[in-house]
């Protein structure tokens, strides 16, 4: 259950451990890059959640829907804008 929303755009990198919000798009990375994210399923509307940062800290483990967790480097999550970020 959601006790509070905010729907202002911020970048994943911004998104605290535990909170979920949902990806609104992609900015800045190349073609290549954006179509891995895509097909592997960063698409618009999709819920994802910072679960575990790395020992080194440039490296976030994410929770992306209902389909288990993928790392991204940092660079790579600034570049994904979310909204609706939620406190459970």
């Amino acid at each position: 259950m959601h006790t509070s929303q905010q729907n202002s755009l911020k970048r994943l990198t911004n998104l605290d451990i535990g909170k979920t919000a949902f990806i609104a798009g992609i900015k800045g990375l190349r073609t290549e890059q954006k179509d891995y994210l895509t097909n592997t399923g960063f698409v618009s509307g999709e819920s994802i959640t910072p679960i575990l940062l790395s020992p080194t800290g440039n490296c976030t483990a994410y929770r992306l829907g209902g389909c288990g967790l993928i790392a991204l480097r940092d660079s790579a999550a600034d570049k994904i804008l979310v909204t609706g970020e939620s406190y459970e």
